[in-house]
């Protein structure tokens, strides 16, 4: 197959994940996930009867194309529920060279392995994967939300439960500030939300 055949290929793969696309936006998930799951494997086909070498521009262009379909699936399959098949499709993707993604899909594959973990149970493999996706992308307030929420744990609920039920300020907080609350919480703000608390520029008011 030639070079131009081949990039013909790809640009109906390009039209056909559009239209999977289109399937998602309506939640129609099961359908979306058939669709990206055969253009995956079309591109595949694609690879393996043309021996494209790793590191060639035409391999790198398959993957392009690839990639955005099996990240979609893996959101079809979490929407779906069928949370071992999405983190089996990321440690698919997981396999893949680095080079092959760009950083913001990069980041999305994290995330949304974590969100696979963590709805199996499996907190600290979620937190790993939720703080590896905010150093990739710091600014995603979706992952920086996951990760600060999942950093919370019982004992710092717990703790400033029993912080504010004494009605007396540690000496650290003698003119409490936000900032000096989070030095000595790092999690206040998640661990406030869960105990029914928030914070104010004034310290900690019930809420």
């Amino acid at each position: 197959m030639s070079a131009n055949d081949i990039q013909s290929r790809l640009n109906e793969c390009g039209t056909r994940r559009e239209k999977a696309n289109e399937l998602f936006r309506t939640s129609k998930f099961s359908e979306a996930l058939s669709e990206y799951k055969d253009i995956a494997a079309v591109i595949d086909s694609i690879v393996a009867s043309n021996s494209l070498d790793s590191g060639s521009e035409l391999m790198q262009q398959c993957m392009i194309a690839k990639i955005p379909c099996e990240l979609n699936g893996i959101l079809c399959l979490l929407n779906l529920e069928k949370y071992q098949e999405a983190s089996a499709l990321a440690d698919t993707l997981l396999g893949y060279d680095t080079i092959h993604f760009k950083r913001v899909q990069h980041a999305k594959l994290q995330y949304r392995k974590g969100v696979a973990e963590e709805k199996l149970g499996h907190r600290e493999a979620a937190l790993r994967f939720y703080e590896t996706a905010s150093k990739i992308d710091p600014q995603d307030s979706k992952i920086k939300s996951a990760y600060n929420r999942l950093k919370v744990t019982p004992e710092d609920v717990q703790e400033l439960e029993e912080f504010l039920s004494t009605g007396k300020m540690p000496s650290f907080a003698k003119k409490p500030s936000n900032s000096e609350m989070n030095q000595r919480f790092p999690n206040l703000q998640e661990a406030l939300e869960k105990s029914g608390l928030k914070m104010t520029n004034f310290g900690m008011n019930l809420g």
